[in-house]
C-alpha cells in the first residue's frame, strides 16, 4: 500500500529540547532530508502535537517544569497520536534511565554529545517501520471496509441506511478526502456504465445522494473519461490514476483539484 503514502513529501520530525544548541545541531544534521519542527519545551510540544501530526519525535529527557519522560507518557495517552515513534535524546547512560524511557513508550534512545551518523541511522531506521507498520494498519482497515461494504451491498434491503458508514470508513482508512460509491448500469443505447450513487467529501462533511432525479443528470460528469476501465474492474483489479499524464481523464480530474484517484472494484453477485 505504499502508493497511498507519497514518500516523495519529507517526513516531519518534531525536536523537543530545552537548549538552543541542541536543536541547532540536530536541525543541521537532519534539515536536508526531513522538515524539522522545534519546541524548547514539553508544554509547546504537546501544543503543537494538537494542530499537526509528525511522524517522529526526538524529545529531550531532562527539561524544566516537564520533562521529556512526562511529556511521552501525555503523548502516549492521547490515542490520537500515541502512534508516534519517540526516540530519547540524553545525557544520561545508566540503565536505569534508558529502560525508564523504554517504560514510558520510547522505542530507541540518542546519546549526547551527537554523532550525526548515528542520529541519521536511527531517526531512518524508525521511520522506515513506522511506514510500514502503518502500511499493515491500513491494509487492515482497508480489506474491513471492503469486506463491510460488500456484505451491505448483498443485504439490498438497507445497504442504502449504512452507505455513508461505509464511505467514511473508506476515507479514513485511505486518508483521503472524498470517496464515491458507483453502480453498473446500461444507457439508453445499451452499453455499459458507472452511474455515481453516493458521494463523501471529508473537508466539508457533506454526504450526497445521485441516484435518482435532476441530481443524478446534473453530475453526469463524473461518469465521462472512465469508462476505459471498465475491462480492469471487471477481473476485479483495483485501477490507480494520477493526474501526472497528460490525458482526458487525467485533465478532468485536474480541473477537479484531484490529486490522485483509487478504483476498487466491489463484487456483488458475481456483478462489480
Amino acid at each position: 500500500m505504499d502508493q497511498f503514502h507519497d514518500r516523495q513529501k519529507r517526513d516531519v520530525i518534531l525536536v523537543v529540547d530545552d537548549q538552543p544548541s541542541n536543536l541547532k545541531v540536530i536541525a543541521s544534521v537532519l534539515s536536508d532530508k526531513y522538515s524539522i519542527r522545534i519546541a524548547n519545551n514539553g508544554l509547546n510540544a504537546l501544543k503543537m502535537l494538537e494542530l499537526s501530526k509528525p511522524q517522529l519525535i526526538l524529545l529531550d529527557v531532562m527539561m524544566p517544569e516537564m520533562d521529556g519522560f512526562e511529556v511521552c507518557r501525555e503523548i502516549k495517552k492521547n490515542k490520537q497520536i500515541s502512534d508516534i515513534p519517540i526516540i530519547f535524546l540524553t545525557a544520561k547512560t545508566e540503565v536505569e534511565d534508558i529502560m525508564k524511557g523504554f517504560d514510558y513508550g520510547a522505542v530507541d534512545y540518542i546519546t549526547k554529545p551527537f554523532k550525526a551518523k548515528e542520529v541519521m541511522v536511527r531517526v531512518k531506521n524508525h521511520l522506515d517501520l513506522y511506514h510500514s507498520e502503518q502500511s499493515l494498519l491500513r491494509r487492515d482497515v482497508i480489506l474491513q471496509a471492503l469486506s463491510y461494504a460488500s456484505e451491505l451491498f448483498l443485504k439490498k434491503a438497507n445497504w442504502q441506511d449504512q452507505i455513508e458508514d461505509v464511505l467514511r470508513n473508506f476515507s479514513e482508512a485511505l486518508n483521503i478526502n472524498q470517496v464515491s460509491v458507483f453502480q453498473n448500469s446500461l444507457s439508453e443505447e445499451g452499453a455499459l456504465q458507472l452511474k455515481l450513487l453516493n458521494n463523501y467529501r471529508k473537508d466539508t462533511r457533506v454526504f450526497d445522494n445521485y441516484g435518482s432525479g435532476e441530481n443524478s443528470k446534473e453530475r453526469s460528469y463524473h461518469d465521462y473519461g472512465f469508462l476505459e476501465f471498465l475491462p480492469s474492474l471487471e477481473v476485479n483489479k483495483p485501477v490507480f490514476i494520477s493526474t501526472a499524464e497528460d490525458t482526458p481523464v487525467e485533465s478532468f480530474l485536474q480541473d477537479m483539484n484531484i490529486d490522485s484517484v483509487i478504483i476498487i472494484p466491489i463484487f456483488v453477485n458475481d456483478q462489480f
